[in-house]
């Protein structure tokens, strides 16, 4: 019985510790200046989220982009191949940083 409530007692504490670390870890990435890397995977969704948070239709951001409403269309599908450039316009009318690493 000695034995099992040594491990109860030993397993809360490293439990509790773990808890400390990442409510600690959590406000640090909270307050961190770096920015928010998302794989290009996902810029689907980061257009179309931040299309909507700014309030701006299709037509209008593909106008202020210099693109074609069927171009950005495209963009916010899966499967879009934009140019580089196209893809720069398109972040700079959005607010967003493009950032590329090469493996």
């Amino acid at each position: 019985m000695t034995n099992s409530l040594q491990t109860k007692q030993s397993i809360k504490q490293a439990l509790d510790q773990q808890i400390s670390a990442l409510a600690a870890l959590s406000q640090t990435v909270g307050r961190s200046n770096l920015p928010d890397l998302t794989s290009l995977d996902h810029l689907p969704a980061v257009l179309v989220a931040r299309r909507r948070a700014m309030g701006l239709s299709v037509p209008d951001l593909a106008e202020l982009a210099s693109i074609s409403a069927n171009t950005y269309r495209a963009m916010e599908r899966e499967g879009a191949n934009p140019s580089l450039q196209t893809l720069m316009a398109v972040c700079a009318v959005l607010n967003l940083k493009l950032w590329i690493e090469s493996a």
